[in-house]
C-alpha cells in the first residue's frame, strides 16, 4: 500500500521522470509507458562466423507501451508475467486457508 501511495503522488508532477523496476506487476499498472525487458541471448544476424550468438550484452527491450495495449497481445511475454502473477497469487492465498 504504501509503495502504491508514494508512486502515485510521483505521478502528479510532469517535469519528473520516474523510473520504477517493480517485482509485482499490479505497482506499475497504471504507468504511462512500460518496458518488458530481456536478458536472454539473442541472435546476431550481421554475424558471419559460426559463433552467431552475442552473450553479455545486458538487457533489451522486448516490448513496450500501456498496461492496456500489452495486454492485448496474447502471446506477448507481458500478458504471460500478469496471468503467471495471477496463478501464483491464488495459489497463495489458497493454501492460507
Amino acid at each position: 500500500y504504501l509503495v502504491q501511495k508514494t508512486i502515485n503522488n510521483l505521478k502528479g508532477n510532469e517535469n519528473r521522470i520516474t523510473i520504477i523496476i517493480a517485482h509485482r506487476l499490479s505497482t506499475i499498472r497504471y504507468a504511462n509507458t512500460i518496458f518488458v525487458l530481456s536478458n536472454r541471448e539473442r541472435s546476431d544476424n550481421n554475424n558471419n562466423n559460426n559463433n552467431n550468438k552475442i552473450n553479455n550484452e545486458g538487457s533489451y527491450i522486448i516490448e513496450q507501451g500501456t498496461h492496456d495495449s500489452l495486454m492485448k497481445n496474447k502471446n506477448g511475454i507481458y500478458h504471460l508475467m500478469i496471468n503467471n502473477q495471477k496463478i501464483s497469487s491464488n495459489k497463495s492465498s489458497n493454501n492460507g486457508k
